[in-house]
């Protein structure tokens, strides 16, 4: 497994052990930007037909998708990464979460 695959995971289970409401919870965009970056470096660019106007929830989540069509798996990850880094960062509760997180003891990260 490489490096960046290796960060990709550790920063895919921080981003979704983040509360789920509440004050601290990544807001719509950031969720949105996290799902789109997630689903181009796991299948690469979209492969589905754009869901109905009805259905706003998948539809907002496909155009994140698409917003990333033709960025490589690999730079998604990475993206995905550097994003994360970023929120975390900017709130002192999820640095704290990021800091103190099993999942980035190793020397990769």
């Amino acid at each position: 497994m490489s490096s960046t695959d290796q960060k990709f995971e550790k920063a895919r289970d921080i981003v979704n052990s983040l509360p789920k409401d509440g004050n601290d919870k990544p807001t719509t965009n950031e969720q949105l930007e996290f799902y789109g970056l997630y689903k181009q470096a796991i299948v690469g660019d979209v492969n589905t037909s754009r869901p109905g106007i009805m259905s706003f929830a998948e539809r907002h989540k496909w155009d994140a998708w698409k917003a990333r069509e033709g960025l490589s798996q690999e730079d998604a990850k990475t993206k995905y990464v550097e994003v994360s880094e970023e929120l975390f960062i900017q709130s002192p509760w999820l640095n704290v979460l990021f800091l103190s997180s099993p999942l980035i003891a190793s020397d990769s990260y």
